[in-house]
């Protein structure tokens, strides 16, 4: 018996050497390809956040175990990309202030009409009106939230350097809320995701808002003091938020992952439900209180 135990122990750790690898070597690859297409920017960049857009409302509606509209989730979450990247931001202004309503009014009636024509029994459309339901709100909680990059990355003459410290602010809290989590972690933060601990929280909440003063000074940016101090408190604050919604919505369909397209990270949504939160809470707050 202990040699079978003493075998199990080393093959558990061997596993997750190998996981830890794969996580390593993915977010370096990642890493380079967001950062490369962060500073191209322009029609390079708006793929890129297009493309993880419409994998992020797949998974979704692979989640949700739903008959999802996916082709129509498709074409509105590619249609906000656009619409964001033609505009840059300025879409409630009078040229473009008939934009938003279009999309809106036209993405809830065909969604509609795709449940009324594929309804043959009142119990059917009941089913299919979930199924409206549940692709309306994936395409606005996955595309619209996570396409604010978009406009974060369109803010002249310092927009890029804040899409980068965002990312690496992101990535700071969840390096070392992981890390410290495993290491020193005994209190547990939440029942939605039991492995998390307030040590590693409150680690990855502290982490982020270091980052985000110190790179203040390395990059190009207008953020005064205060305003590094107040960005790093929302970043952590609501980076960690959209970490607990994306495993509160796992959880609720007993989902552990949301796709494997990503070895050793999962998929889209496990590696940017951060962002999806943090992106819009950025760009607004830059665009009232800076710009």
């Amino acid at each position: 018996m202990p040699l079978k135990c003493i075998a199990k122990e080393i093959g558990d750790m061997e596993g997750e050497m190998s996981n830890l690898m794969q996580r390593i070597i993915t977010g370096i690859i990642g890493a380079v390809i967001l950062i490369v297409t962060i500073y191209i920017g322009d029609i390079v960049f708006l793929s890129l956040v297009a493309l993880i857009s419409i994998i992020g409302v797949l998974e979704f509606y692979k989640i949700v175990d739903s008959k999802c509209f996916k082709i129509l989730g498709v074409i509105a979450s590619l249609f906000i990309s656009c619409l964001f990247f033609l505009t840059k931001g300025h879409m409630f202004l009078m040229k473009y202030d008939i934009l938003l309503p279009i999309l809106l009014t036209f993405f809830i009636l065909f969604s509609l009409i795709f449940a009324i024509y594929n309804s043959k029994s009142q119990k059917l459309f009941l089913e299919d009106l979930k199924a409206a339901i549940f692709t309306i709100f994936g395409v606005f909680y996955v595309a619209w939230l996570f396409n604010h990059l978009i406009l974060l990355r369109s803010i002249p003459i310092f927009g890029r350097d804040l899409v980068l410290i965002t990312f690496i602010a992101i990535w700071c809290l969840d390096s070392c809320a992981y890390f410290v989590g495993v290491r020193f972690g005994k209190t547990k933060f939440s029942m939605i995701s039991p492995k998390k601990s307030i040590e590693g929280s409150l680690a990855g909440f502290l982490a982020c808002i270091l980052a985000v003063w110190l790179l203040k000074y390395l990059f190009n940016t207008n953020l005064t003091r205060v305003h590094a101090l107040i960005i790093g408190v929302l970043i952590g604050v609501f980076g960690q938020l959209g970490d607990l919604a994306g495993s509160l919505l796992k959880r609720s369909f007993d989902v552990k992952d949301s796709s494997s397209i990503l070895p050793g990270h999962g998929g889209v949504l496990d590696r940017f439900d951060s962002a999806i939160f943090v992106a819009p809470v950025v760009y607004y707050y830059i665009k009232i209180f800076i710009m």
